[in-house]
């Protein structure tokens, strides 16, 4: 039998490639749907011994490794092949690439967290399509394992605490120790860490503040707004009665339009919140920008993405998969500038640009931090007039 210690990254690849049996304790079985006991004939025997050894064993290609996991592999995988996935075999060149590119994003460090302004196009995590054998596709995870290694007790090493997408571009904080990530993961959990996004978006909402409330499993259909203002109007999808019945609304964000851009005698003007939705006389204009700022109280995937396509019906700018569309949204100023070098083939123009968390696992002090946008959006931002006073 092989006795291999394996980093978090290449025991997540052997998963995903399903490879491999995971081995629980017994008491935790209630954590995993049924689906994942193997139940493949030539799979009886492994079955069968992991109950006598009170073990739980499943293949799962979506499990996310956890500390203490054993992980089961075939003879018929070759050790070498492994040991390759390792980073510790890979040539110094990458080594140096992979730490030299989270260097240069890192905004503050001391010895429990990294905190960094992550560059649009950059995973958080290797998923389906990438490959670490590209430094260009280098995930934040991976580039952690390198840059902050697990000591040998497994207490001190890099962690990943929580994700961005990675068309998304700003703040992400990256813990150093156990007892750090086991601090934040804790505070995420528990809804205590504060989070504002800043997003362009095609056209403008029709209300400047707003509580957007929406169902993840139906997220087209089941939503409701309610304004920020005296009056705390409430508006609800089309239908909403037919699609409330047994649903969560489990997707909540708070927005606020900051600036507006439109498109005037062939110039970009800039327009102020007040003057927008106070104007009796609406401006029409073939093509209109608004500047949003957006905090989320909720951590679903993609939920500002989806708020904005579904639930403002305004999706963000460069978001093909929910929404955008460049001839529909950005035709006229694609013949002003380069619409899709801007964009490039990774990154939206939605960014993290505020995160409040603690910088020590004892939580005697917090600190917020902000991100300034990266080149490409600030270029766009510049190009529509947006004020820099609105720039995080």
């Amino acid at each position: 039998m092989h006795h291999l210690t394996l980093t978090w990254p290449a025991a997540q690849k052997l998963i995903r490639s399903k490879q491999v049996f995971i081995v629980k304790d017994p008491n935790q079985i209630n954590e995993f749907p049924e689906d994942n006991v193997p139940n493949e004939s030539s799979e009886d025997n492994v079955k069968e011994e992991a109950k006598k050894k009170s073990q739980f064993v499943f293949r799962d290609a979506k499990y996310k490794i956890q500390e203490g996991d054993r992980l089961c592999y075939p003879k018929t995988v070759d050790k070498e092949a492994i040991q390759s996935k390792l980073p510790e075999v890979i040539d110094k060149k990458k080594e140096n690439q992979a730490i030299k590119k989270i260097k240069d994003m890192i905004q503050f460090e001391n010895e429990h967290i990294i905190v960094i302004n992550k560059d649009h196009g950059v995973p958080s995590q290797m998923g389906s399509g990438l490959n670490d054998d590209n430094s260009s596709h280098f995930s934040i995870d991976t580039m952690l394992q390198y840059y902050c290694p697990d000591s040998e007790d497994l207490f001190s090493g890099g962690r990943l605490i929580h994700r961005l997408d990675r068309k998304t571009s700003g703040l992400m904080v990256l813990a150093k120790n156990k007892e750090m990530a086991k601090v934040l993961g804790d505070k995420f959990k528990q809804r205590q860490i504060y989070k504002a996004y800043y997003a362009l978006i095609c056209g403008i909402p029709s209300i400047p503040r707003a509580i957007v409330r929406q169902s993840f499993d139906k997220k087209e259909v089941l939503w409701e707004i309610e304004t920020l203002d005296k009056h705390r109007n409430i508006y609800k999808s089309p239908d909403y009665s037919q699609h409330i019945e047994g649903a969560k609304l489990d997707m909540i964000s708070k927005y606020e339009v900051l600036s507006v851009s439109q498109l005037a005698a062939d110039q970009w003007i800039n327009r102020p919140q007040s003057e927008i939705y106070r104007s009796k006389i609406p401006i029409v204009s073939p093509e209109q920008y608004s500047y949003v700022k957006f905090e989320i109280e909720t951590g679903k995937k993609h939920q500002i993405r989806l708020m904005c396509n579904y639930a403002l019906q305004k999706p963000i700018f460069g978001d093909d998969k929910y929404g955008y569309d460049q001839e529909k949204h950005s035709n006229i100023l694609q013949k002003q500038v380069n619409v899709s070098s801007i964009l490039g083939k990774q990154s939206i123009m939605l960014h993290a640009g505020q995160l409040e968390i603690p910088i020590d696992p004892e939580c005697k002090e917090t600190m917020q931090f902000t991100a300034e946008l990266k080149g490409n959006m600030e270029s766009l931002l510049d190009t529509l007039h947006i004020p820099k006073i609105y720039y995080v």
